[in-house]
């Protein structure tokens, strides 16, 4: 199975890197000093091989899998590989086999720096939908992508949050420069600061001059998705670098000019990351000064019959079948069901029946025991459950006073423009 002609290399269950073969080492050029630390110490952006890492919590293989890495020099690998969990005595670990890379070499040897190239973005024409809502977002999204403002964009998980942000950054100026995506939450606490600023040799143990996501992406666009899960320390710095534009390493002295605009996103409504002091009020009203909402999917299922077919298409070309369409009985439970994943659910849903289905109609037989496992599931989201309550304490208020907005804020105990908020949103 290992080949010496085959980068490989060895992770344990801390998600370090414990063995590289010689062509590994070569290729991330990899130093001595590397080996048996944390992922996010060697490598500059590492979050799609940490989510690769974390699956692998059985011996099941997963093949062939395509993925981006930057190594500690600020060069991007975009490797196919195969990854094997293995039991050695009482201890796990997991072997990545690299099976080949697609770069853009420079006389043979040199790579490119991190670049996502226009084809391989996400562009307003792939953004499919027929919702008021949805077409609003789009629409907002697309003068956005005109303008030189940062971004703040709003919308629970599955709602399709970078394809709008890879489409404004395809559309702009800027698209001929870096685009880089930083999932927050899939960093830990205490490599947030290396990650962004980047460090200095000697800062740290072991540490090494290394570019942060910033620097990485100059003249482009970084995207800092769920920025509710930063810490509270580090925004008052993403703050300073967003007003002055300038940036420390860590370990360094000398102030680094970049030139980037910064696209973010939250999971949580504007309102909920402010009163639970998730995100800095200064910090919030920086990046706020273009905003985009998505709707949830429960929001707009005039969405869901168009969604439908064209997974059901995307899904025919990639497996080779031939899956004629949905059944009036399935759709009819498609559209009452609340969708808690948004249209990633609904995507892998749509998927999950190819794995069992070749030709024919999906029928409800298909689905149902996945939906009914999601709705028992969602019984038990704190937040749905509130958010329910909530919604129904409103329209009794409403009801029982004639639909006077002023009358219902009252009874409720709440200031008037608080209750006409949550009426739109709701």
């Amino acid at each position: 199975m290992f080949h010496e002609e085959r980068s490989i290399y060895v992770y344990n269950t801390k998600m370090q890197l414990i063995f590289a073969n010689d062509l590994g080492v070569k290729s991330r050029g990899l130093k001595d000093g590397m080996f048996n630390k944390d992922l996010f110490v060697i490598y500059g952006e590492v979050s799609a091989l940490w989510e690769i890492l974390k699956s692998m919590n059985t011996k099941k293989s997963i093949e062939g899998k395509m993925y981006s890495i930057v190594d500690h020099r600020g060069i991007t690998h975009e490797v196919k590989s195969d990854f094997h969990g293995v039991y050695y005595g009482n201890n796990r670990f997991i072997i990545e086999i690299q099976l080949e890379e697609k770069n853009d070499f420079e006389n043979g040897l040199n790579l490119n720096i991190n670049k996502i190239r226009r084809k391989e973005l996400y562009d307003f024409e792939d953004i499919i939908t027929a919702n008021k809502l949805m077409l609003k977002a789009k629409k907002k999204a697309y003068e956005a992508s005109k303008r030189e403002s940062d971004v703040l964009i709003y919308g629970e998980t599955g709602t399709g949050k970078e394809l709008i942000v890879q489409a404004i950054h395809r559309n702009s100026k800027r698209s001929s420069e870096p685009f880089i995506a930083q999932n927050c939450a899939a960093i830990p606490k205490g490599l947030f600061e290396s990650t962004l600023f980047g460090t200095e040799k000697g800062s740290y143990t072991d540490s090494e001059k290394r570019k942060g996501i910033f620097e990485l992406a100059n003249g482009g666009t970084v995207y800092l998705d769920e920025l509710n899960s930063m810490p509270m320390e580090l925004q008052g710095k993403l703050l300073r670098v967003l007003q002055e534009r300038k940036l420390r390493r860590v370990g360094g002295i000398k102030e680094i000019n970049i030139d980037v605009r910064i696209i973010a996103s939250i999971n949580e409504d504007f309102e909920s990351v402010l009163k639970n002091k998730k995100i800095r009020s200064d910090l919030f009203f920086r990046l706020n000064i273009i905003s985009i909402e998505l709707p949830a999917l429960r929001e707009k299922k005039d969405d869901i019959p168009i969604l439908t077919r064209v997974f059901i298409d995307e899904f025919n070309k990639k497996f080779g079948t031939k899956i004629l369409g949905v059944s009036q009985e399935c759709m009819k439970h498609l559209l009452s069901y609340e969708w808690p994943g948004n249209v990633r659910e609904l995507s892998n849903l749509i998927e999950g029946v190819f794995n069992n289905k070749s030709c024919g109609m999906i029928e409800y037989e298909d689905i149902k025991d996945k939906v009914r496992i999601n709705n028992l599931l969602g019984q038990y989201d704190f937040k749905k459950r509130v958010q329910k309550f909530e919604k129904n304490l409103i329209e009794e208020a409403l009801v029982l006073n004639n639909n006077n907005v002023s009358k219902a804020a009252k009874m409720l105990n709440i200031p008037r423009q608080t209750l006409q908020s949550k009426m739109k949103k709701m």
